[in-house]
């Protein structure tokens, strides 16, 4: 499990690390950026961000840099459950962890989610029980059911 995460440090490192300055929101999908230190008063002051972010056609989110994509995880780890749905809510996103929470509330025998859903769930030998792929409950928040999410064309 470690070496995914340094393969995926070491893949994020090479993204930033290119002098390839194309804009990436030149296409017709601009006015799909969200801002988020637009949502102005309400339950979702806590994910003040500068992140630049939309979501595409495949409902997945596209980050116009690293350093937005960072922002937007310090964020999430800030807020309560309700406001991360409310946020998902307003840019018509849904996240690998909406999706298997969804999943696992309404299917009575865990035990069964292994074999019913087998590209999202798997057995822990050690907790006795069925948990989701992905581990991390703030990476399932940035990416989709696929488990994709864009930093520019990447």
């Amino acid at each position: 499990m470690k070496q995914n995460y340094f393969f995926l440090f070491l893949i994020l490192l090479i993204l930033s690390s290119c002098n390839n300055e194309e804009n990436l929101f030149s296409n017709d999908s601009y006015e799909n950026v969200i801002e988020q230190s637009a949502f102005g008063e309400s339950s979702l002051d806590k994910l003040k961000t500068h992140a630049v972010y939309y979501v595409n056609d495949e409902k997945a989110l596209v980050f116009s840099s690293l350093e937005d994509y960072g922002f937007l995880l310090d964020s999430i780890s800030k807020i309560t459950d309700e406001e991360f749905s409310e946020w998902e809510n307003r840019i018509g996103f849904e996240s690998y962890r909406t999706f298997v929470n969804n999943i696992m509330e309404k299917t009575i025998e865990t035990d069964r989610l292994q074999f019913s859903y087998p590209n999202f769930f798997e057995k822990n030998k050690e907790l006795n029980m069925v948990i989701p792929k992905i581990k991390s409950y703030l990476y399932q928040s940035i990416v989709n059911k696929e488990g994709s999410f864009y930093i520019g064309n990447h």
